[in-house]
């Protein structure tokens, strides 16, 4: 409805005073003969009149008149107010969506439109002219809207519009919203562009939207399917979605993942995941499931004899208060360690306990962990995965992946059945004392074909690819332990696998326990010409001595990239300064309680970094530079630079391209060391990274990133105070934009990072706005800066 439309409607209707003038007869006569109750019920009567119906009524009129006059802002305030005093009556949403539209907010109106229909009961009302009118009106608009938006979908070509709302671009939020906006973009959306899907990626959407997109895709063309649900309530629709996948004949599946809440005991939808990975078995390469049991991953290697990847993440639930409180907030350190030991080996007793409740089967045991390993011994799912392997070998699966797991039940009849298995990654494992002894004994046995072996916390780290004839050789490629307890049979277990696989590693990932065994030092004695890749994590009061550096550096002549967290003195960094082909290192501060794998990075831990301080005495660096200088990439975490330091970094690694500086409050670093560094440092720095830097001001940051000309990304995490203000900071990054010499096509990323859970990407293109873009849906910057092992 137009605003002349709208002036016939409102403005014809007569002002009707009759109501309330029999109401006020009403409170005169019952007053006069003293029935005073009446009264007061007739005059409030009078008074709700007034302020319903005439108060409405003017209103109203008044919000017209201003619509006319071209102040449509000031009549929709009156018309939000007839609204709230006539929610039932259809004159108030009339009148705010005409002003709507005359300010081209035909969203808004639309949503207007909405309200009312949902407020505005049809019954007995259809007839009505004004109930009328708020249909016509509505359809009127959502013509309007569709003959604009469709200009869009005429013009431009199909695939460019598939580009366009590819889930890849767009989230599923995104694609919902979009679909809402008209009739045209929900049908292209949800019955045209299924058409040309090449995947299904479902998510928690309505239950409509979801099958109807599902009844618009070709099967035949579909090759991944991806199904995410979260929760128990979620368990029918993924029942529903995966009955639709075998009824519709979906047989030419490559990868297929699936997230959901699956009992073990649930055996109706296993028996579909078994006919959908029936349907899909000769095609069928990558599986991945999110859910507490492992059983599907035994249905998976059971009926597709072509798989190549199988990802199992089935993390424990219900993790008890006290373990996870101290186990998040606690500093990493070797009494850590046994600690974090103890948690896994109890989430073990008590999966074991919960697996007798089940059975109802005591079983005599000597002490907890017997008891817990008899009892998985007789469970359906330690049966099923470790069954006999004559007739069950695996000619297919090269990488297996396990998240979360409980490593007990993964028996040497399991590995049999996997001859050509090559990647092997266990993260965040449950394991019991002896389980990864065992581990290792069997898959160096029976997986001859290995070539990446990753157990312990997260590492997420893109895993290597190899050349066919690195594949051809036997031999493991990687190692990697984070996490883990210091026992000394899985020291002497790990050290045994790396030292028969010391020709052809390339990446190596190891606690100094077993790098030095004493009466058996793997660390100078380990031969390792093709080593690229080496990381050395231990305690403070471990030390990364000189004859260790040298012998590093003789022996692995390749190390490109090295990473230390242990002491080190300036001895046995002259020692290191040899490496003829490092050009990437990192030094962590061992006081730092970085993750080394197993909980992750949290808020507590965040707090413990700050207020962390190293007491050793501070190793100079300033020869180390001097003598280093191909470096490309630099990382120091912890108080380690001073401003001499730093200066001389700047000065002697002329093709440095990445620096990070991590956790430096307590350090010697300065606001004028930095605007030293900055007037000197490398040309072809690109990715700069400051953490808990608190000696920076705004001076300083703007004179950074207007004479860094050629920097693209820039971190700011665990911020100065003053950066929570983000108008200041933009303020200070426009002001350095105007004088950045740089040229027009290049842009600047500015990451803020006050604390955990909140940051702001800042894209700069010289010559055009800053955009503040919101990276709530982005992994967290402190998750992947301190990802450094």
């Amino acid at each position: 409805m137009t605003i002349q439309e709208l002036v016939g409607y409102v403005m014809e209707d007569p002002l009707e005073c009759h109501a309330l003038r029999q109401l006020s007869k009403n409170a005169e006569q019952a007053f006069a003969v003293k029935r005073y109750d009446v009264a007061i019920n007739q005059l409030s009567g009078a008074i709700e009149e007034i302020n319903r119906n005439l108060l409405a009524n003017v209103l109203l009129k008044r919000a017209v008149v201003q619509g006319v006059q071209k102040t449509p802002e000031n009549g929709l305030i009156d018309a939000y107010k007839v609204i709230e005093l006539l929610p039932e009556q259809p004159k108030g949403y009339l009148c705010a969506a005409s002003l709507l539209r005359l300010m081209n907010e035909n969203s808004a109106a639309m949503r207007v439109y909405t309200i009312a229909f949902n407020r505005i009961k049809a019954e007995g009302r259809k007839q009505e002219e004004g109930y009328q009118r708020l249909i016509r009106a509505k359809c009127s608009l959502e013509n309007e809207i569709d003959s604009a938006n469709t200009i869009l979908l005429r013009k431009l070509p199909l695939e460019l519009l598939g580009h366009i709302f590819a889930s890849s671009l767009l989230s599923v939020r995104d694609r919902l919203q979009c679909a809402s906006t008209c009739r045209a973009w929900r049908s292209f959306l949800l019955d045209e562009m299924p058409r040309m899907w090449r995947q299904i990626d479902l998510v928690d959407m309505p239950e409509d939207v979801m099958i109807r997109q599902l009844s618009n895709v070709r099967s035949t063309q579909i090759r991944k399917v991806q199904l995410k649900f979260k929760g128990k309530k979620k368990i029918q629709l993924t029942e529903r979605v995966l009955l639709y996948l075998t009824e519709h004949q979906y047989s030419r599946l490559d990868t297929f993942a699936l997230q959901c809440e699956l009992n073990e005991n649930d055996n109706r939808l296993l028996q579909i995941l078994r006919q959908v990975f029936v349907q899909n078995q000769h095609t069928l390469r990558h599986v991945t499931v999110y859910c507490k049991s492992f059983r599907l991953g035994i249905i998976a290697m059971e009926y597709c004899p072509n798989l190549t990847k199988l990802v199992s993440c089935t993390p424990y639930l219900s993790y008890p208060p006290s373990f996870t409180s101290e186990a998040l907030l606690t500093p990493l350190s070797s009494s850590n360690e046994v600690f974090q030991l103890h948690f896994r080996r109890q989430m073990a007793l008590m999966r074991a306990r919960e697996e007798e409740m089940r059975m109802n089967t005591p079983v005599p045991a000597v002490d907890g962990f017997a008891l817990a390993v008899a009892i998985l011994r007789q469970s359906d799912l330690y049966q099923t995965m470790n069954k006999s392997v004559e007739q069950n070998l695996h000619q297919s699966l090269t990488t297996l992946e396990l998240y979360g797991l409980q490593i007990s039940y993964f028996a040497e009849p399991f590995w049999r059945r996997l001859p050509h298995l090559e990647i092997l990654v266990i993260q965040d494992p449950v394991d019991m004392p002896g389980d990864f002894d065992r581990l290792v004994r069997v898959v160096d046995q029976y997986c001859p074909k290995l070539k990446t072996f990753r157990f312990g916390g997260i590492c997420e780290d893109a895993l290597l690819t190899l050349t066919p004839n690195e594949k051809k050789e036997v031999g493991l490629v990687e190692v990697t332990m984070r996490g883990w307890s210091s026992a000394e049979s899985e020291i002497d277990s790990i050290s045994i696998l790396v030292r028969k696989s010391h020709t052809t590693l390339k990446i190596l990932r190891l606690p100094m326990e077993v790098l030095a065994l004493p009466g058996g030092n793997v660390l100078s004695n380990l031969q390792a010409p093709r080593l690229r890749f080496l990381s050395i994590y231990g305690d403070a009061w471990r030390s990364l001595e000189a004859s260790h550096c040298a012998a590093l550096v003789r022996n692995c002549p390749k190390v490109e990239r090295l990473i230390v967290k242990l002491p080190i003195d300036e001895s046995g960094l002259m020692e290191l300064s040899k490496a003829e082909c490092l050009q990437s290192f990192c030094l962590v501060d061992p006081a730092q309680p970085i993750s080394n794998g197993g909980t992750g990075f949290t808020e507590g831990d965040v707090e413990a970094l700050r207020l962390s301080d190293s007491h050793n005495q501070r190793t100079s660096f300033r020869q180390f530079f001097e003598k280093c200088k191909m470096l490309t990439d630099i990382c120091f975490c912890g108080p380690l630079l001073g401003d001499t330091d730093l200066i001389a970094l700047a000065t002697n690694t002329p093709h440095l391209q990445s620096l990070k500086l991590l956790f430096c409050s307590s350090t010697e670093i300065t606001s004028h060391g930095i605007m030293t560094f900055v007037e000197c440092a490398p040309k072809g720095l690109r990715n700069f990274v400051l953490m808990d830097l608190k000696c920076l001001d705004d001076d300083t940051l703007i004179h950074l990133l207007s004479r860094l000309s050629v920097l693209e990304n820039l971190t700011l995490a665990l911020c100065p105070p003053w950066m929570n203000n983000r108008r200041h900071i933009r303020n200070c990054i426009e002001q350095a934009m105007t004088i950045r010499n740089c040229t027009r096509a290049q842009r600047l990323q500015v990451i803020f990072a006050p604390a955990p859970g909140s940051q702001i990407l800042l894209d700069c293109i010289p010559g055009n706005s800053i955009v503040e873009k919101s990276l709530n849906n982005m992994p967290s910057v402190f998750k992947v800066l301190l990802n450094i092992y």
